[in-house]
């Protein structure tokens, strides 16, 4: 397979290759931030609690589902509340839904 240049000179086609692999790193490097960025705010309250149950609404935060799915899972066992007869307050346990993430 033969590469071919864009330029006049192998120099200047090799700068332009090094300017694009600089501007691809960084690009990368700005977006997996702005994503950690998003993590840590959409889950830091659930991280650092010290509570070893979560919420409805936490659970649906970190799973990233709506209520209805919610709702589906609990119905089908996927997803066990450790106070099934309540109607929409559920309580879950953190390390049971962390390994379903």
């Amino acid at each position: 397979m033969t590469t071919k240049t864009m330029f006049f000179c192998k120099e200047a086609d090799d700068l332009l290759k090094e300017r694009v692999n600089v501007l691809v790193k960084a690009y990368a490097i700005k977006y997996a931030r702005q994503f950690v960025k998003e993590y840590i705010a959409e889950n830091l309250s659930v991280i650092l609690s010290d509570s070893e149950y979560l919420t409805s609404k936490d659970v649906m935060n970190v799973l990233k589902i709506s209520r209805s799915t919610l709702n589906r899972r609990i119905k089908n066992g996927e997803l066990n509340p450790v106070n099934p007869d309540s109607s929409r307050n559920y309580r879950f346990i953190k390390s049971e839904v962390y390994n379903l993430k």
